[in-house]
């Protein structure tokens, strides 16, 4: 018989600011199983091991962040066995193997920009870099992304983005990869900042 772990089984009943970024964080990397003896689990994971310990102490929870090493190298696990919290986490659409057709769910306008972090955190990426390098007078500029296995998940946030008053905003499938992107430059990037 296993160890009991420490966490707070009613984290995803109530939205709060802790709770709108993990579950934003878990949109991007986490996911949900169930193993044959109807166990249920869901797991974050992530290179960084401190953003998995900072979502572990949000949880109030003992569980251990284990270390697991993958070819494109060291990437860091969370993962907690509970049927009750699955079950909270199904009510916002998540489901481990409808990935290409998660949605973005139903968020109380104060809680966005917690969710849109903890979204970023997982699969977010700014780009710093110079354009025109060729010419003498090259300029600096920024690109902020966002990247899914679901389009429809990008969408659903390119439009919650835009409410929020970013203007621009580009989405486009990846070439030779799974997956859609959802990017922003300057001025929306500071935008997002704000946000």
């Amino acid at each position: 018989m296993g160890v009991s772990k420490k966490i707070n089984q009613d984290f995803f009943k109530t939205w709060n600011y802790d709770m709108a970024y993990v579950l934003g964080f878990m949109f991007a990397d986490g996911g949900i199983s169930e193993n044959s003896r109807g166990a249920c689990y869901f797991a974050l994971h992530s290179s960084d091991e401190h953003l998995l310990i900072n979502i572990k102490n949000k949880m109030h929870s003992d569980h251990k962040v284990s270390k697991r090493n993958v070819r494109s190298g060291n990437v860091f696990r969370f993962q907690v066995g509970s049927k009750e919290m699955v079950s909270d986490l199904k009510k916002f659409g998540f489901s481990g193997n409808k990935i290409r057709r998660m949605r973005l769910p139903e968020i109380p306008e104060k809680f966005i920009p917690d969710f849109v972090h903890g979204f970023f955190d997982g699969d977010g990426n700014v780009w710093v870099g110079e354009t025109h390098k060729n010419n003498t007078e090259g300029n600096i500029t920024i690109q902020t992304s966002f990247t899914s296995g679901s389009e429809y998940f990008l969408k659903d946030l390119f439009i919650t983005l835009k409410n929020q008053g970013l203007i621009g905003g580009s989405l486009y499938k990846v070439k030779n990869k799974d997956c859609s992107r959802l990017t922003y430059s300057v001025q929306d990037s500071f935008l997002l900042y704000k946000i």
